[in-house]
């Protein structure tokens, strides 16, 4: 028995209810026995044992030891109204009223909801769920079949609406729940024939007088389009000239293009030229940097750095005056560098240096080298101790060997040669190779570490003035 839900409009919501209205339904009375039960079933089991104990006979089970009623109201109706009922109901029957649930939310008969129906009909009403045991002997009171008329004179007298003619009385038979729903249905479907035929004769009427309306628009539209036509056949005419004298200009453009390829075949190979040239001259700039020795090398290669910036990576003929600058200064460069004669090097280290000058190995050799320079550099710095502990000695080191390392294979940083990300890879694997993390070298205790960090943030954002006298 599930009539607690449909009383309490828990759920699924019936198609037949306004769902706008169902805030107005309320709870009038509900009696402790049901208070928050979803179902009198329990209930029911409960009444069969009690039956069984105290009559001592088998449960029947036609016996309803609860029923329920619906009330038909007027609009208006009170709380305090139908708890008069109640209490009328309970002192003529003995039967126990245990809920009242008020609905304002319901239609005629079991037709669905239309959203926007201005004749959508409420019918006002109350279910009334009735206790109908003796609680003490356990059996179920009968109730004669005038108390059901005398229902309706108690439910008149406690609400003041007025009461209907009996049956016996107006020869009128009842009509059971189902015949009521069929006749309120077949009445429904009358009046929605009635507007579907006004609807239709108005649609009738609207569809007229478009047609009408579309008439005069081919009309009006004939007459505008031969005005259109000989306008447009205008236009085209003008067109069909512009067409003309532009395939002639494209005829002229196409011999002064042939005229002009050869000529710029032949600047096309100049440009080849010396972009070769260009790549030979970064090539012995490289080797400059190589062969450097001491602090001399360390500024011949910063001032070569800066003068291979200043060189377009395409040089065109107007500038082969400064390819050839370039060539004499790097070979004046060569000749001041200021390294070991041969005669002055122990025997041990004669070896086939220049062969392996531009080999893959020496290059390896000499960018292992820089790289503990940079770590010498960072922690001299970080302790501050040592002949090389300003910060300008480290910022050279960082920057050639971050030079290097794009130029040498296996040694690069992941980034654009000379981007932002190098530089930051390149400072935060100094930071871990002289930290006390897993791998690190464990040279700095965290202050050191900290100011290190500090100083490589300096450095790669480009924050260092370079000093003449202090470094």
């Amino acid at each position: 028995m599930n009539c607690l839900r449909h009383d309490r409009r828990e759920g699924k919501i019936p198609s037949y209810v306004n769902p706008h209205l169902t805030k107005d339904n309320r709870i009038v009375f509900e009696d402790e026995m049901i208070k928050g039960r979803k179902s009198i079933k329990p209930l029911v089991e409960r009444a069969k044992l009690l039956y069984t104990e105290k009559t001592g006979q088998k449960w029947q089970d036609k016996t309803a030891p609860f029923r329920e009623d619906v009330l038909k109201l007027k609009a208006g109706v009170t709380d305090e109204q139908l708890m008069e009922f109640k209490d009328t109901v309970e002192r003529e029957t003995g039967w126990k009223v245990i809920g009242i649930y008020l609905h304002n939310d319901e239609g005629y008969a079991h037709s669905k909801y239309i959203e926007g129906d201005e004749n959508y009909e409420i019918n006002y009403h109350a279910h009334v769920l009735y206790s109908c045991q003796d609680q003490e002997k356990g059996t179920i009171l009968r109730l004669p079949r005038k108390y059901f008329s005398l229902r309706q004179d108690w439910l008149a007298a406690a609400t003041g609406m007025e009461r209907g003619n009996p049956a016996r009385e107006t020869g009128i038979k009842h009509r059971t729940s189902m015949q009521q729903r069929i006749i309120a249905q077949e009445q429904r479907i009358e009046q929605l024939e009635g507007e579907i035929n006004k609807r239709e004769k108005r649609y009738r009427e609207q569809l007229e007088e478009y047609k009408a309306k579309l008439k005069a628009i081919e009309k009006e539209n004939a007459d505008n389009l031969a005005t259109m036509k000989a306008d447009y056949e205008k236009q085209i005419q003008k067109l069909e000239k512009r067409l003309e004298r532009y395939d002639k200009r494209k005829e002229q453009e196409k011999e002064q293009h042939h005229t002009a390829s050869w000529f710029g075949s032949k600047n096309q190979k100049i440009i080849d030229n010396l972009e070769e040239q260009n790549k030979d001259l970064r090539t012995e700039l490289l080797d400059v940097k190589m062969h450097s020795y001491g602090e001399d090398a360390r500024k011949i290669s910063t001032f070569w750095k800066e003068q291979c910036r200043q060189l377009d990576p395409v040089l065109t003929a107007d500038k082969e005056q400064q390819l050839e600058e370039a060539h004499k200064k790097a070979e004046k460069t060569r000749r001041h560098i200021e390294l070991p004669s041969v005669s002055s090097r122990p025997a041990v280290q004669k070896k086939p240096e220049i062969k392996q000058l531009n080999s893959e190995e020496y290059m390896k050799n000499k960018i292992e080298q820089k790289w503990e320079e940079v770590l010498d550099f960072a922690t001299q710095h970080a302790k501050n101790q040592g002949m090389h502990r300003g910060i300008l000695w480290l910022k050279d080191a960082f920057n050639e060997y971050l030079d290097m390392s794009d130029e040498v294979p296996g040694y690069g940083m992941g980034g654009q040669p000379g981007s932002q990300f190098n530089r930051e890879v390149l400072a935060g694997k100094i930071a871990l190779e002289l930290g006390n993390g897993i791998g690190g070298r464990h040279v700095l205790d965290d202050e050191q570490l900290s100011r290190l960090k500090t100083s490589l943030d300096s450095i790669v954002n480009g924050q260092v003035q370079q000093q003449q006298f202090h470094r």
